[in-house]
């Protein structure tokens, strides 16, 4: 199974195809529209009027407002949502993780629900979208990993070539998550792409709050540190099965053999993974 990655910067930009392009023009005011559909969606999500807000559960939601990225999370975050989890990405730094599929996004939970807004920073405010993670059972982390337990994905980008799916996905599960880069075959085949590094992380601190402490270190001179407790590894391969529900763009994922190595401890092995996905937007090559 291969995936041909030569189109990389092509690649970069769609980067959680889910996210609005700059020049998107707004269906209709950017202030004042009344989101009823994203409320029945997230029920006790605010959503003060001034924010506009269209699209579905299926697809996600259009989010477009004259309020900076940050104080749109706060506003989300205002009502029986918080804000689980964020990715800090400095400009310099964007395009090199949008290649691996990531961009300045907020985790926001309610119980047992999460959601995923993924944000860009505008002049005139903020654009987002605004996606329900898939919920179900998740085993993640561990050597083998523990038994599967609630948990929650969420796909990032999902891009679909004449023969294959490329799912880059965000996992949570207890005490764990991580950031697979999976090539999903039509005949429910699935593997780790190995032209990317995915990540898994364990322990209490989550993977997107990891990352962003160790980004700004990194662009600080620092040595990024990982604390007590936690662990931060990295796989590129590790294989398995997909079982696909509908058009193929949802459904479960199962991989043995994922291969890690944590560059901090110099410990290494193997693990296995499953977990729920389901792509909101795809991005169609070839």
């Amino acid at each position: 199974m291969t995936t041909d990655r030569r189109f990389a910067a092509l690649l970069a930009t769609a980067v959680l195809a889910v996210v609005p392009p700059a020049s998107a023009p707004a269906a209709g005011p950017v202030e004042g529209a009344v989101g009823a559909g994203v409320r029945a969606a997230f029920p006790g999500l605010y959503v003060p009027d001034t924010v506009a807000v269209q699209g579905d559960a299926h697809s996600g939601f259009v989010v477009r407002t004259a309020l900076p990225c940050a104080a749109l999370e706060s506003v989300f975050a205002a009502g029986d949502w918080r804000v689980a989890e964020s990715l800090a990405v400095p400009p310099e730094a964007a395009p090199f993780l949008a290649i691996g599929g990531l961009a300045p996004m907020t985790l926001l939970a309610d119980g047992a629900a999460t959601a995923g807004l993924v944000t860009n920073s505008r002049p005139d405010g903020c654009r987002a979208r605004l996606i329900a993670a898939a919920a179900g059972p998740v085993a993640l982390g561990g050597e083998p990993a523990p038994a599967a337990a609630d948990g929650w994905s969420l796909a990032t980008r999902c891009l679909r070539t004449a023969d294959e799916l490329l799912v880059d996905v965000l996992v949570g599960g207890a005490d764990a998550s991580a950031q697979f880069h999976v090539v999903v075959d039509p005949d429910g085949t699935a593997a780790l792409d190995e032209s990317t590094d995915s990540i898994v992380v364990t322990g209490q601190v989550g993977l997107l709050t990891l990352m962003s402490t160790m980004l700004a270190a990194e662009l600080a001179g620092a040595e990024p540190v990982v604390p007590d407790g936690s662990t931060f590894a990295t796989a590129s391969s590790g294989s398995g099965t997909a079982t696909l529900d509908g058009d193929g763009t949802s459904g479960t994922i199962r991989l043995t053999g994922i291969e890690w190595d944590d560059n901090f401890t110099g410990a290494s092995g193997t693990t296995t993974a499953e977990f729920p996905f389901h792509c909101a937007a795809i991005t169609h090559f070839g």
